[in-house]
């Protein structure tokens, strides 16, 4: 491999839901076994189901933190900066488990470019609860980086601070 030329060798997205779901009537117990998985499998390089970008990182905010996809202050695993052409997926999980300590992503709160292609509007959020995770991919095509217009992420603490971890993957071109 070159220098500067960065690889995704292998990996997954998963999502398995599986129990037994019962109730109980006048004929006696129904159980419902139900397994609901989703898999996306991932490789290295910059087209459909590909990346070749990825950051992760576990970290706290007290107000308002800022991920900047297209200037990339985080650093990768190897502590190169990585920069986004587009995001193929994004997870991120509030660590606290205290309840009323919610994490808000995707709020423009503070101003700037929010990350409009996945978030409808500039100052949308999602709520993620308390030791609540959010998982959103685009494995066909990506969410665009507007550099300067569509490339912030915005994670907002409710209340208190909060510690909370995220990956997000995608493509460099």
């Amino acid at each position: 491999m070159a220098d500067g030329t960065l690889s995704l060798n292998s990996g997954s997205v998963l999502f398995d839901f599986s129990g037994n779901y019962t109730s109980e009537n006048a004929m006696g117990d129904v159980t419902d076994a139900f397994k609901f998985t989703w898999r996306h499998a991932i490789t290295s390089g910059t087209g459909n189901n590909q990346a070749d970008r990825m950051i992760r990182q576990q970290t706290t905010t007290a107000a308002t933190s800022t991920i900047d996809l297209a200037a990339g202050p985080v650093p990768d695993s190897h502590g190169n900066t990585s920069t986004f052409a587009d995001v193929s997926g994004m997870a991120f999980r509030n660590l606290s488990t205290t309840p009323g300590e919610n994490l808000h992503i995707g709020d423009k709160s503070t101003g700037g470019t929010a990350f409009t292609a996945l978030f409808v509007g500039a100052t949308d959020a999602i709520v993620l609860h308390p030791s609540g995770i959010l998982i959103s991919t685009a494995p066909l095509g990506g969410y665009v980086v507007g550099d300067g217009s569509s490339d912030l992420i915005y994670i907002a603490a409710a209340t208190g601070t909060i510690s909370f971890e995220f990956v997000i993957w995608g493509h460099s071109v």
